[in-house]
């Protein structure tokens, strides 16, 4: 194990304003101590990392990997990739398990989409998020934002995805929602479920489901 704990860790990376790119591969299952302290959580704001453009964190466990990420606020995140193993704590099924107690606190860019395709693999269990945002409503500039988040399980999860889209994008003005890759996900034929999305993001003018009738 490393001679370092989580809380350790997060300080350091904390003190490293000018990070640009973070990769975390397979780290946390070495530290000495992945406990975060109760007074620490309590008093503790999280973390800005204004310059932080890519972050990849894998091969690690989803409820440290989630710990880990509620500690931060990435502004400036475009290209993130986050996958864990579900380690049988807490709630089961979509990306819940790995992802930060408030996601658009984490990731503030995501409350600004507009456009988003979202598809789910059966290969890694995991989900695959690509869109577009303007970065300044004055300006019709576009820039192009790629999330890669996936929850490893040993069954594949039957539900969850489009209860992940409603928490990962709660209050962004979304206009255009594709969501494909979920022939296989019970809930996609759930009027529930869709009831949800419409209700959640009500600028939805249009929508595309490929493959979902097949």
């Amino acid at each position: 194990s490393l001679d370092m704990s989580l809380s350790e860790l997060i300080h350091v990376i904390g003190q490293c304003q000018a990070l640009e790119f973070l990769s975390l591969f397979s780290i946390f299952d070495h530290l000495s101590d992945t406990q975060i302290p109760i007074n620490h959580a309590r008093s503790n704001a999280p973390i800005a990392l204004h310059q932080l453009r890519s972050i990849s964190l894998t091969e690690n466990l989803a409820t440290v990997t989630s710990i880990f990420l509620s500690q931060f606020i990435f502004p400036a995140a475009e290209t993130v990739e986050i996958t864990g193993e579900y380690d049988g704590i807490g709630p089961s099924g979509g990306l819940t398990p790995i992802l930060p107690r408030y996601p658009l606190s984490t990731f503030p860019i995501l409350s600004t989409l507009i456009s988003a395709s979202l598809y789910y693999t059966d290969d890694d269990h995991g989900v695959s998020l690509s869109g577009s945002v303007s970065v300044d409503p004055s300006f019709p500039h576009i820039t192009p934002v790629e999330f890669h988040l996936g929850t490893l399980y040993s069954d594949s999860p039957t539900q969850g995805l489009l209860r992940d889209i409603t928490f990962l994008l709660h209050g962004a003005p979304l206009e255009d929602l594709t969501v494909s890759g979920t022939e296989k996900l019970a809930e996609s034929r759930s009027p529930t479920a869709w009831f949800d999305i419409f209700q959640t993001f009500p600028r939805l003018n249009k929508i595309s489901l490929p493959y979902l009738m097949s």
